[in-house]
């Protein structure tokens, strides 16, 4: 292998590795949201039985 196909392969590699960090990150961000705005319509729903 010679030395430009190794660097190629590493920047590959690593491109791949940040890909996956944003789109697991990507996800946990997405589901943050999804928890508080659950959390909001369960508090809705409180406050429209509290009525």
């Amino acid at each position: 292998m010679k030395r430009s196909d190794f660097s190629i392969y590493l920047n590959e590699r690593n491109s791949l590795q940040l890909d996956l960090q944003i789109s697991i990150l990507r996800s946990q961000f997405l589901d943050q949201e999804e928890l508080e705005r659950a959390a909001e319509m369960d508090s809705a729903k409180d406050f429209a039985t509290m009525q």
